[in-house]
């Protein structure tokens, strides 16, 4: 079938694994999952040093394409992190322990890891929880 045209998150790329196409009420079970994750999201308030939010695939299914909110570059083509004060760093670190709290939870609910490209490719949750417990902040 080809690209279901995921966004590919700079941290990690979650995605809900597409219906056949014979599944009936596909758009009505995609709405369902995403009640389900936006609760989860809910429960977490809100992050302020990442960006996590769900998006529709360009043709099927639900993403979460999480992405670093300090990645704003300075002239000399340097991360902004590397400005942050110690206080902030902390508040990054707590956040980023959060944010991968968070993204389990949503893998016990139906997401998981995807590698998108031309033809995606899907981890199973045993698998997602692994690469999840594998991610470093890095500063």
């Amino acid at each position: 079938m080809g690209t279901i045209n995921f966004k590919t998150g700079d941290v990690i790329t979650l995605g809900v694994k597409p219906f056949d196409s014979d599944t009936e009420d596909a758009d009505i079970l995609y709405e369902e999952i995403r009640t389900d994750l936006e609760t989860v999201l809910d429960a977490y308030d809100r992050f302020e040093w990442f960006r996590v939010a769900i998006d529709f695939g360009y043709y099927e299914s639900l993403y979460i394409a999480v992405d670093r909110n300090y990645i704003l570059k300075s002239e000399e083509e340097k991360y902004l992190f590397g400005l942050l004060d110690d206080d902030d760093r902390e508040q990054v670190a707590k956040e980023f322990e959060k944010l991968k709290e968070c993204l389990h939870e949503l893998v016990d609910n139906g997401m998981v890891v995807c590698y998108p490209s031309l033809c995606t490719g899907y981890a199973d949750a045993e698998k997602s929880h692994a690469e999840i417990d594998e991610l470093q902040l890095q500063f």
